[in-house]
């Protein structure tokens, strides 16, 4: 199959951010896969489609699930243009030249984006790719709180008042806190010291 077409699950990212540690599982479901696919061949054929966004080409209801359930490679224009059709709040660290991502927004609580350098990797569900998963917390301040006093944790706020998190075991998974949000957000990269660095800095935004 080819890399820039239908593929599996996003790899799992946990469904609760700190409230448990993250336990990563790329288990690949491919009776899934199978089902999904073959509806979308199905219904290649029908027009169903939704409103265009500032002129561009309508995306079919087929292709928005595809788009939200870690089954398509975006472009950056596509995942701006269903982020903002999906009315999604997710954070990432901004895009990168010639890569692709991966948008898996099929839990109610979770939102990932998975970014696939040079446009390759829909397949690969090792953890070898940078992953950015925003919760929806309530009270995050308070859990990354009670995280803190686990005793293979490091915590700290940074200049921006945000507070942020990560173990001594993980440490290419750091999470994030922000004021006034009730969302936390989870960074993975597999190189280490490149998660915290980009935490650090701010470099978590919103996708508008």
């Amino acid at each position: 199959m080819s890399k820039d077409g239908v593929a599996g699950d996003i790899p799992s990212q946990g469904n609760s951010g700190l409230v448990a540690r993250v336990t990563r599982s790329y288990s690949h479901g491919s009776a899934l896969r199978a089902a999904v696919f073959i509806f979308a061949l199905l219904v290649t054929l029908i027009p169903l489609s939704t409103e265009d966004l500032q002129g561009r080409t309508p995306i079919r209801d087929v292709d928005q699930y595809l788009m939200t359930h870690g089954l398509y490679a975006l472009t950056l224009g596509e995942l701006k243009q269903i982020v903002k059709l999906k009315g999604l709040e997710a954070y990432w660290v901004g895009p990168v030249a010639n890569a692709k991502y991966v948008l898996d927004a099929s839990e109610n609580d979770r939102i990932s984006i998975r970014y696939l350098p040079k446009g390759h990797g829909l397949e690969d569900l090792g953890s070898n790719y940078r992953v950015v998963s925003t919760y929806k917390t309530n009270n995050s301040f308070h859990l990354f709180r009670e995280a803190a006093k686990e005793p293979d944790s490091i915590s700290f706020t940074n200049v921006n008042g945000n507070q942020i998190l990560y173990y001594k075991d993980l440490p290419q998974n750091v999470y994030t806190a922000f004021k006034g949000k009730d969302v936390q957000v989870e960074l993975f990269d597999s190189r280490t010291g490149t998660a915290l660095e980009l935490a650090i800095n701010d470099r978590l935004t919103l996708i508008i």
